[in-house]
């Protein structure tokens, strides 16, 4: 899937980054690190369960922090 950011005239991001949380690192699916601006997909296929919510839940409070 083509990210809407890549035509909308906003400046080119990195795609799955990595950052260091809680002790690990994890990817962003796109981030703009200079503006400290990062962008999270939660598609159907792996975030459908209330386990997977509820962690997604938790990692997004934790990369807003």
């Amino acid at each position: 899937m083509r990210r809407p950011w890549c035509t909308s005239g906003i400046p080119a991001c990195t795609q799955q980054d990595e950052v260091g949380l809680s002790g690990r690192r994890v990817r962003l699916d796109a981030a703009w690190p200079d503006l400290r601006v990062a962008v999270e997909l939660d598609g159907h296929r792996f975030h459908s369960s209330r386990v997977d919510r509820e962690r997604d839940m938790r990692r997004d409070t934790a990369l807003a922090a």
